[in-house]
């Protein structure tokens, strides 16, 4: 990483166990502050009530019921794996086999214009205007354009300390209330 006045310069190979981390994140920060994360727990609330009054009409038996509900555990089950391991793989498979990227190493520039992303085919810049979040996880500094897309900066990238307060520094001067920053 390297310091300039007009912001932070940051260099780091791109690793496909890091970008299936990065996935499961936004899929959790999509969960959590999307506005479909009601909609998994509403349609399987409501499918328990289904089956409950379908038990309680019919005096179905345990038995009957664990016959019922087994495929529909079974497929859940599955969905949820797929969700959860699935596409971060599949989706790091991809940015690997479709993106020059992926082969070079990435870049990101922090300014007070806004965030550059690229690596050395491509670069494209995102003014902080167009951030609504900012969030620091033990792994990640994760830059919002909405609920479920996200530029990511690894805390690796960044080394020592310093540059991470630094990094702070920047985010709380220019996102403010949108930067949720960790406190060490």
């Amino acid at each position: 990483m390297t310091s300039e006045d007009t912001g932070l310069t940051v260099h780091f190979p791109w690793d496909a166990g890091e970008h299936r981390r990065f996935v499961r994140r936004l899929q959790l920060e999509a969960l959590r502050h999307g506005r479909s994360r009601w909609v998994v727990w509403a349609v399987v609330a409501g499918f328990l009530v289904d089956v409950a009054w379908l038990a309680w009409r019919h005096h179905a038996s345990p038995s009957e019921l664990a016959l019922v509900l087994a495929p529909f555990f079974t497929l859940f089950a599955l969905w949820l794996a797929l969700f959860w391991w699935g596409l971060p793989y599949f989706n790091a498979r991809a940015y690997r086999r479709r993106n020059r990227c992926a082969t070079e190493e990435q870049l990101r520039v922090l300014t007070a214009a806004g965030l550059e992303i690229g690596c050395a085919s491509s670069r494209a810049v995102v003014p902080w205007s167009a951030i609504v979040r900012a969030l620091e996880t033990p792994e990640f500094f994760l830059f919002f354009a909405s609920p479920s897309s996200a530029v990511h900066l690894p805390r690796r990238a960044l080394g020592a300390a310093g540059d991470r307060v630094r990094l702070r520094a920047l985010l709380r001067e220019t996102l403010r209330e949108r930067a949720e920053l960790l406190e060490e």
